[in-house]
């Protein structure tokens, strides 16, 4: 078992790209991160290539955050990107979760 913190990792968020889809590299890029059921409010982290890109905090009654980044900017375009949550647990402590798959971006017409 491994052990971050004292504490077992939680389960791993879902990781999707939401429409529209980027049709270029200028274009902005909508990736969202679900947590399992169970974990709302929780504090979310998008990383792209294991370096952190965003963060974002779900309200207290959602599952979800949706990142959005900016089109033709430094951290936008390509991948792969990755995102993880944390919460409070019991006395008060952090838990992290497990990273998520990744996703990569793609734009039509790129090789």
């Amino acid at each position: 078992l491994f052990c971050i913190a004292g504490s077992l990792a939680i389960p791993a968020p879902s990781i999707l790209l939401v429409p529209p889809h980027p049709s270029s590299q200028e274009d902005p890029i909508h990736i969202a991160c679900v947590a399992p059921g169970g974990f709302p409010g929780a504090n979310f982290t998008l990383y792209r290539g294991g370096q952190v890109v965003q963060l974002l905090q779900a309200s207290a009654d959602q599952l979800r955050v949706t990142f959005n980044l900016s089109g033709g900017g430094r951290e936008a375009p390509g991948g792969p990107f990755s995102c993880q949550y944390g919460v409070l647990g019991e006395h008060k402590q952090p838990q992290l979760s497990d990273l998520s798959e990744s996703i990569s971006v793609s734009f039509p017409g790129k090789t």
